[in-house]
C-alpha cells in the first residue's frame, strides 16, 4: 500500500511530467547508461537531448550537469547543484503543507542555500560514505532528497524555537526592568530595607 509521500510525489509527477516508455534490445541499456554518464548526462537527460537534436535543426545542447573537477566530486562527494536544491524545494513545498511564517520559510531555504554551497560554491558541499550526511545534524540518508526533506522541518522547527525563546528573553528583559523600576521606587519611599 502506497504511502501518504508515495502518493505526493506520484500526483507531483503526473501533473509536472508526461512519461514515454522506453523499450531497447537486451545489453542495450548499459551501453546507452555507459555513453550519457560519458558525456556527463543522466540516460534521461540523453535522451531527452538527442530527441531534441532530431526535432530541432539547430544543434541543441543537453541540460548537461555541469562537469566539476575531480577535486569538487572528492570533496563534496556528490554532483548536487543549486537547480537541483531548488526543484527538491519546490517539490517538498508543493506535497506538504507547511504552517510556518514566510519569514521562517524564507531563513529556512537561505539556511540551506548557505550550508549547502557555502562561499557561492557551485556544487554541493555535503559529506558522504555510503550515505548523505546531514550538515545541519549529522544524520545519514540514502538520498540526498531524503536528506532536504527532513531538514527542512527541522530547520523550520528550529528557527521557531529560536523566534519563541527570542521573545521570551524579550519578555524576561522587560519583567526585569519592571522589577528593578518596583525595587527603585520601594527602596525611595524607604519602604524597601538597603543592605
Amino acid at each position: 500500500m502506497p504511502t501518504a509521500r508515495t502518493k505526493a510525489n506520484r500526483k507531483y509527477n503526473e501533473k509536472a511530467y508526461d512519461r514515454i516508455p522506453l523499450t531497447v534490445k537486451k545489453g542495450e541499456k548499459e551501453v546507452i547508461q555507459a555513453f550519457a554518464e560519458k558525456k556527463g548526462l543522466s540516460v534521461n537527460a540523453f535522451v531527452n537531448a538527442a530527441i531534441q537534436e532530431k526535432m530541432n535543426p539547430a544543434p541543441v545542447k543537453a541540460q548537461k550537469k555541469k562537469d566539476p573537477s575531480p577535486k569538487a566530486v572528492e570533496r563534496s562527494g556528490i554532483v548536487y547543484t543549486m537547480q537541483d536544491l531548488m526543484r527538491d524545494w519546490d517539490h517538498y513545498i508543493y506535497v506538504h503543507s507547511l504552517d510556518p511564517s514566510q519569514g521562517v520559510i524564507a531563513d529556512v531555504k537561505d539556511d540551506l542555500i548557505r550550508n549547502l554551497f557555502p562561499k557561492g560554491a557551485e556544487l554541493a558541499e555535503i559529506g558522504i560514505k555510503t550515505q548523505y550526511i546531514c550538515p545541519f545534524t549529522g544524520k545519514k540518508f540514502g538520498s540526498i532528497e531524503n536528506l532536504i526533506y527532513a531538514a527542512i522541518p527541522k530547520l523550520i522547527s528550529w528557527r521557531e524555537a529560536e523566534a519563541e525563546r527570542e521573545g521570551l528573553l524579550e519578555k524576561q528583559k522587560r519583567e526585569a526592568a519592571k522589577m528593578a523600576k518596583q525595587r527603585q521606587r520601594l527602596i525611595d519611599e524607604g519602604k524597601f530595607p538597603k543592605f
